[in-house]
């Protein structure tokens, strides 16, 4: 089985490439009347020889919570 690594994206870093692709979301959030910035943390993923990061979580606002069994290979 692989092992999940979890990594933190630097804001610096997001800034960068946000001026290449318009699409790289802001890493802030408002909480009142403060803007905060939050970590913006996620997984890799090597699909077909390219290395994917996915973010944990998004921007939009999710209405359910939604609950997955996880079951090793003897499906316990």
């Amino acid at each position: 089985m692989h092992e999940m690594k979890f990594y933190q994206i630097d804001t610096n870093y997001l800034n960068i490439l946000r001026q290449i692709d318009g699409r790289v979301p802001h890493n802030k959030e408002f909480i009142g009347r403060k803007r905060k910035s939050r970590p913006y943390i996620g997984v890799m993923l090597s699909i077909d020889n390219i290395d994917y990061f996915v973010p944990l979580s998004s921007k939009k606002k999710r209405s359910s919570f939604v609950v997955m069994p996880i079951y090793d290979d003897n499906d316990e």
